[in-house]
């Protein structure tokens, strides 16, 4: 499964998070873009870098950075969201 297909399946499951954006494919989570007129609150992630993490002096393992800009009508809001995409995802294998 792609990084971004994993970001969207742990984020349309976790009832934290499901909560303000919805569940399942009705989840206003986003890779890259979001669609035009998309309503608040919704947030959009993109890929960043991939860096390899050597262990044992062989590359075998990629840390992604990924990008999330939480978009909301209240700055509380969208920290709100924050929050419960850092707790949905946070020490998370995808």
């Amino acid at each position: 499964m792609a990084l971004a297909e994993s970001i969207f399946t742990a984020l349309s499951t976790t009832s934290g998070v499901t909560a303000i954006l919805g569940s399942s494919t009705a989840c206003r989570a986003y890779p890259e873009t979001a669609p035009a007129g998309t309503v608040a609150p919704y947030v959009v992630f993109n890929h960043i870098a991939a860096v390899p993490a050597a262990t044992h002096g062989e590359t075998t393992a990629e840390h992604d950075l990924v990008q999330f800009a939480c978009f909301a009508i209240t700055h509380i809001a969208a920290r709100d969201l924050c929050t419960a995409i850092i707790a949905a995802l946070d020490n998370v294998a995808l």
